[in-house]
């Protein structure tokens, strides 16, 4: 495989300033986030959305404009008609009794080893 360059497309002190720029910012943007997920500004806003950290400074994801019928994975009823193509995994109830995140399903908390929370129930129940 060969790969050849033209003068339309050769690199010029402009083209290095502005992919500079745009790498520091991301840099910039990934540091804030990474701040988010460790200091946790928000959590009892992120704990009465129902979100992990994960979920909720997380940023949004992709998601397509029709309304989505869905049931919890955790209850299996069916729920509201969504907004979007990307509902979240469990219902509100669910979400509070279980200490789940609404949007992936991870502990609140993002602890492996729970402990004084509802268990789920298991595939053959």
């Amino acid at each position: 495989m060969e790969r050849k360059w033209s003068k339309e497309f050769r690199l010029t002190e402009n083209d290095v300033s502005d992919r500079s720029r745009s790498k520091k910012e991301q840099i910039d943007f990934n540091v804030a986030r990474a701040l988010q997920y460790l200091s946790d500004p928000d959590k009892r806003k992120r704990l009465e959305s129902g979100n992990c950290i994960a979920c909720f400074y997380g940023g949004s994801s992709l998601a397509g404009q029709a309304f989505t019928d869905w049931n919890c994975r955790a209850c299996l009823k069916d729920q509201a008609s969504w907004p979007n193509t990307n509902p979240p995994i469990v219902c509100d109830a669910c979400s509070k009794k279980h200490k789940i995140c609404k949007g992936c399903g991870a502990d609140l908390h993002l602890r492996i080893k729970r402990s004084n929370v509802e268990p789920l129930k298991n595939k053959d129940e």
